[in-house]
């Protein structure tokens, strides 16, 4: 297999991203409050937002970031089903914690759903923190900088 080549969205991967999402968050559809991943999806290709994990020729995997100050927030993380657990997901989040720093960020945000307790391994493993727990949802953070690198997971 090829490597991960990480790269800003085009408009002409909407279609192919949201079929990505729709396989992605397709068996989470019925949590209750999980919000359409797609809905903001050209917006946010448009506003520079979005991220596209490339491998093999064929679009792997999507992240959604959104600064604001100081502060990034990690929108959407989504990885074909079919490509998971090739690093598809790690590329994309350290891709995004590059670009947060560069843009003068000191911290990145993201809110997880209750019932998806995958993705909050996922996060911990790389060095995110519970900061809080409201309802179904989980919001993590991360300092980004010198020491976002020391716990070995971008």
């Amino acid at each position: 297999m090829s490597q991960v080549q990480i790269r800003p969205a085009d408009p002409g991967d909407a279609p192919l991203l949201a079929d990505l999402l729709d396989r992605a968050f397709g068996p989470y559809a019925d949590l209750p409050g999980l919000p359409d991943m797609a809905e903001d999806l050209d917006r946010d290709i448009a506003r520079g937002r979005a991220l596209v994990a490339d491998r093999d020729g064929a679009r792997a995997g999507l992240a959604v970031l959104a600064c604001h100050g100081a502060t990034a927030h990690l929108m959407v993380l989504a990885v074909d089903p079919a490509r998971g657990g090739h690093g598809i997901g790690s590329a994309l989040v350290a891709a995004c914690e590059t670009r947060a720093t560069a843009a003068g960020c000191r911290r990145m945000d993201l809110a997880t759903h209750a019932g998806m307790p995958d993705a909050l391994r996922f996060y911990t493993r790389r060095g995110w923190r519970v900061i809080e727990r409201t309802g179904l949802k989980t919001i993590l953070s991360k300092p980004l900088g010198p020491l976002s690198t020391a716990d070995g997971g971008a």
